[in-house]
């Protein structure tokens, strides 16, 4: 009978080999805030990190709204783990911003995140 560590394991490794084949690199934004002197807040994106990930798609959908097509597209992301990673952060590949839906600790060995984000959405 398989223990939970070689699961995890053999996980990682599969994980490992599949990343090595389809990995893209993206950077990942995140808002910095800092005074104006008068009393207010200048709010500015920064570089958290440049990583490699997997990108997949996952669903879409198109409704007509007032004459205008409105797009949402989610998209699953994997990739290594990094600390301080949040939800009001954004992605940036291929010229597109993707923002951070929600973020998947897989198999809980704090080996691999999967991230779902979507397309074209501001921070």
């Amino acid at each position: 009978m398989a223990t939970p560590q070689s699961v995890a394991s053999f996980a990682e490794q599969l994980l490992n080999v599949t990343f090595k084949s389809f990995n893209k690199p993206i950077v990942i934004h995140e808002l910095k805030g800092s005074n104006d002197g008068q009393g207010g807040v200048i709010v500015t994106t920064v570089v958290f990190a440049t990583v490699d990930a997997l990108i997949f798609p996952m669903k879409g959908s198109e409704k007509i709204n007032m004459g205008r097509l409105i797009t949402d597209q989610l998209f699953t992301v994997h990739l290594k783990p990094i600390t301080g990673l949040t939800t009001k952060m954004k992605l940036v590949y291929n010229g597109h911003d993707y923002q951070i839906r929600s973020i998947v600790n897989l198999v809980e060995s704090d080996s691999w995140f999967k991230l779902i984000v979507e397309k074209g959405k501001a921070l």
